[in-house]
């Protein structure tokens, strides 16, 4: 009894009290199952005093209440709260984009024959830069030929007898001539449209505009000595009209080309329309 009312005497008086008002509602204690049901004051407390609570309960017999068991709410409160899911976008809203959404089983992965595809890419490069190079070059020799006069670039192109270096002078050559500075001799430019027949008979619009644009300028430059060479009792010189007579003949030779050429798109289709027209006039 001494032992246990030292160690009584060392709690504060609010402890006190909450044992006395256990012992009368419990006067007597004799199971353990008795023993456990006597519950512990509500009154927070401090973590010392807990300790002397604690001493206390055992001088009287009385074990330490059990932990509580945890509920399924409880549980829930003690779980970690997962990061919350961005929302994905409206379906509308992706499709606007031109995104499809798909399972990730099913999504694209790199394929092996990644490096094959840059090998591939790489050699094209380089052909395609090998192509350019060579194109420049044979530009910068045509505006050399150029300075010599428009018959020595006519002359350089036949030679060489490239479609693309012919679809890249022939528009300065029309250009030249619908000015009136060009010095493209008739014999010249009958020699030349072996070269815009090459152009209007291509698959590429560039090449067929470029072809057109040289006819309907050879058109607008000797317009006058086409109608004469029309006319044989005109009296003009004959030595003179033979070269106006191989533009007309040439004209005539790419007639069918142009009329091919109007059933094309319609940047081209217009203005070969245009230039079969005129031909049809001669």
């Amino acid at each position: 009894q001494k032992t246990t009312n030292s160690k009584s005497m060392a709690l504060p008086d609010r402890v006190l009290k909450a044992l006395a008002n256990a012992r009368e509602a419990r006067p007597s204690l004799t199971d353990a199952s008795s023993k456990q049901n006597v519950m512990r004051p509500s009154t927070a407390i401090s973590k010392k005093e807990q300790e002397r609570l604690d001493q206390a309960y055992s001088a009287y017999g009385i074990p330490s209440q059990p932990a509580r068991p945890q509920t399924s709410a409880s549980r829930a409160a003690a779980a970690p709260t997962p990061a919350p899911t961005p929302a994905m976008p409206a379906a509308s809203v992706l499709l606007s984009f031109g995104v499809t959404k798909r399972p990730a089983a099913q999504q694209a992965t790199p394929s092996a024959a990644a490096p094959n595809v840059l090998e591939d890419i790489d050699e094209d490069h380089e052909g395609m830069m090998a192509v350019l190079m060579a194109r420049t070059l044979r530009l910068r020799a045509a505006r050399t030929m150029l300075r010599a006069g428009d018959d020595a670039l006519v002359d350089h192109v036949l030679k060489v007898n490239d479609a693309s270096l012919a679809a890249d002078v022939t528009p300065v050559l029309a250009s030249r001539l619908e000015q009136g500075r060009s010095e493209l001799s008739q014999s010249s430019c009958v020699e030349f449209f072996s070269m815009i027949s090459q152009l209007l008979s291509s698959t590429y619009e560039q090449y067929n505009l470029a072809g057109l644009q040289f006819i309907e300028a050879v058109l607008s430059r000797w317009a006058s000595d086409l109608r004469r060479v029309a006319r044989p009792d005109s009296g003009q010189d004959l030595l003179a009209s033979i070269s106006t007579y191989g533009i007309r003949e040439q004209l005539r030779a790419v007639s069918n080309a142009v009329s091919l050429l109007t059933c094309r798109s319609t940047a081209v289709a217009k203005p070969a329309l245009r230039v079969h027209r005129h031909i049809d006039k001669m």
